[in-house]
C-alpha cells in the first residue's frame, strides 16, 4: 500500500476518535466519553 494512504488513514482515524466534537455526546470528544466511562465503572467495582 502506499504509505501516504496509511498516513492519511491512520491521521483521519486519530481525529475522528480523539480531537473531533460529537453533536451526539454532547459536544465531547468520543475518546473522553469512552475514559470517562472506563472510570465511572472501576469506580462503581471498587464500591461494590
Amino acid at each position: 500500500m502506499n504509505l501516504v494512504l496509511i498516513t492519511d488513514v491512520g491521521d483521519y482515524i486519530e481525529f475522528y476518535n480523539h480531537r473531533r466534537f460529537h453533536e451526539t455526546l454532547v459536544y465531547k470528544k468520543p475518546m473522553n466519553v469512552y475514559q470517562e466511562s472506563i472510570k465511572l465503572n472501576q469506580e462503581k467495582a471498587k464500591a461494590s
